[in-house]
Order: C-alpha cells, then sequence, then structure tokens
C-alpha cells in the first residue's frame, strides 16, 4: 500500500491517513491509560526510560495528526510505526510486570495492512529481538508470554494484511463496475442524441405514447404541425385523409393512440404507440 502511494488514487491516500491516523490516537489513547494504571499500581522501575518511551508515541501521534490528508509522505508512513515499536520496547523495558507489550498491536495491525508480508515479518523479528535482549535483564523473567507475544502479534499483523486486501480487491471491482456504468450512461446518453437528431431531421411530425397514455417524446415537425392544438389533441378541424371529411375528436390520431383498444392505423409494441403525422 506504501509503495504505491505515488500512484494512487486521491481517494486512496486519504484513506491511508485516516488508517493511519484513527490507530495512532488509539495507541495514544492506550498509552496513556496504561501510564495511569502503571503509575497508580506503582509498577514503574525507571520513570525516566517509561516516560520517554510514552512521550515518543505521543509524538508520533501529533506527527500524524498535523501531517497533510492528502499528502502523507511515504517515509512517516514506514517510521512512524517503526518508532512506535521501538517506544512501546522501552516502556515495557522500565514496567516488566505491567503488560506494556500489548500495545505492540497497534504498530503490528498498522505494519501488517501497510506492507504486506514482509511487514509481518519484519515487526515479528523487531518484537521477538526486543523481548530477547530484555529477557537477559534480572527483572525480566522468562514466561509463557515472551513466546506467546510475539506470535500472537505476528497473526494479528497477518490478519490484517488479509483483511486490507481484502478490502483493496473489493474497491478495485467497485471502481471497475463504476466505470463500466459511467460508459453504459455515455453510450445511452449518446444514442438518444442521435435518435433526437434522426427525429428532428424528418419532414412529419412523430410523437410516442406510453401504455399509459403519456406523450414520451415528439419531434420538431410535430410540434410546429399541432402549433395550434391544446395538450389533450387538436382543438382545430381535423380531416381525413381525403382532405375533406371532418373528423370528430374520438376519430382523431392522438385518441386512437391513447385509447385502450389501439386502432390499426397506429403502430403499437409493448411499450407504447408511436404516431406519424403528415402535413398536407
Amino acid at each position: 500500500m506504501v509503495e504505491a502511494m505515488s500512484g494512487s488514487s486521491p481517494s486512496e491516500r486519504l484513506g491511508l491517513h485516516r488508517s493511519l491516523l484513527t490507530n495512532q490516537l488509539l495507541q495514544a489513547a492506550a498509552a496513556i491509560l496504561a501510564a495511569a494504571v502503571t503509575s497508580f499500581l506503582g509498577q514503574i522501575q525507571d520513570v525516566t526510560l517509561f516516560v520517554s518511551g510514552a512521550g515518543i508515541v505521543f509524538t508520533c501521534a501529533a506527527v500524524i495528526v498535523l501531517s497533510p490528508r492528502d499528502r502523507l509522505p511515504s517515509w512517516i508512513a514506514l517510521a512512524v510505526p517503526v518508532i512506535d515499536v521501538i517506544a512501546i520496547g522501552l516502556m515495557r523495558g522500565s514496567a516488566p510486570v505491567a503488560g506494556i507489550g500489548l500495545l505492540w498491536a497497534f504498530p503490528a495491525i498498522w505494519i501488517g495492512a501497510a506492507f504486506g508480508i514482509r511487514g509481518v515479518i519484519g515487526v515479528t523479528v523487531a518484537v521477538s529481538a526486543i523481548i530477547t535482549y530484555q529477557a537477559f535483564d534480572e527483572s525480566h523473567r522468562v514466561a509463557a508470554s515472551t513466546f506467546v507475544l510475539p506470535f500472537t502479534l505476528a497473526a494479528l499483523a497477518t490478519m490484517s494484511h488479509f483483511a486490507t486486501q481484502r478490502t483493496r480487491a473489493q474497491r478495485s471491482l467497485l471502481e471497475k463496475q463504476s466505470a463500466e456504468l459511467r460508459r453504459s450512461l455515455e453510450r445511452a446518453r449518446r444514442q438518444e442524441d442521435l435518435v433526437t437528431e434522426v427525429l428532428d431531421a424528418v419532414d412529419f411530425g412523430v410523437i410516442h405514447i406510453t401504455p399509459g397514455g403519456e406523450f414520451a417524446v415528439s419531434n420538431e415537425a410535430h410540434a410546429r404541425l399541432q402549433a395550434g392544438t391544446d395538450a389533450v389533441g387538436p382543438s382545430s378541424a381535423v380531416f381525413a385523409a381525403d382532405g375533406i371529411t371532418p373528423l370528430e375528436s374520438r376519430q382523431t390520431p392522438f385518441a386512437r393512440a391513447r385509447a385502450p383498444a389501439r386502432s390499426s392505423t397506429a403502430s403499437s409494441s409493448g411499450t407504447g404507440c408511436r404516431v406519424r403525422i403528415d402535413a398536407r
């Protein structure tokens, strides 16, 4: 994800910043809670080291908050979780029995999502190295968590990686479907414009009436021919094909086309009727 930031879309870069920001804010909140509880229980052995680690965590969160949302530098996305791993290691070293190592879950989730399998391996190796180094200190005793914690973090990072892969695949599919929908809409618009141009080019009136009796389509020739009519039908005299015999209102092409029983002089289909009117 981070490697492709320079060529990713603005929405992807914004989503990357939002994800990292959420991760950092939650991690900072957990660090505050851990500091308060650890201080209350008196489990901090080296206050200076603990405060230094907590300060680094808060500084990283502030950097992400102040960084531009749409132009998050790649080096920040890489450096911040690595620094967090080291800072949490300092806090854990100053309070061995406080369980501070659980905070490693936050950078592990982010690294797994952003850097893939290489990130999973990297965070597992880094955490294992820190735990191994601290195990030689007399204040740190070897326990089941010494072995379980790195495995748990690797599992969290792996699950985060696969969840991110699924999300990106779904986003890619939605973008392709959206592009295809836009192309289909553009084709439909071009076809509609073509039909309109063809209808306006002929010198006889054409009107499309839906099965419900509504007027759907008409051309310019029809508008000119019906300049003296109302919306329901002709209000002026209408004659038969001989040009002499006047027609009653119910015998006009419009009335027959809109009637439930279609006349043979109006071409009908499953979607409505089209009536052609010639000026004589």
